[in-house]
């Protein structure tokens, strides 16, 4: 599956989470988030899960998200 994440960004709380996140992950690779507690690694999962309203887009093998059920 190819995944592009473009200009993406998260607001929970007034709180800006994701700022324009840009990210293509393409089929049959792999790919680590790591980082500190806090800096939005799990906000990032769940915005690709469409469990959190986002900006930006979210494209799977060249698809919107609106128009897949995952």
């Amino acid at each position: 599956m190819h995944i592009q994440i473009q200009h993406v960004s998260v607001v929970l709380n007034n709180q800006k989470i994701l700022d324009d996140i840009n990210l293509t992950i393409h089929e049959k690779e792999h790919l680590a988030i790591v980082g500190d507690s806090g800096s939005g690694k799990t906000t990032l999962a769940k915005t690709i899960c469409k469990l959190i309203f986002h900006r930006g887009e979210i494209i799977f093998n060249n698809s919107d998200t609106q128009d897949i059920n995952i």
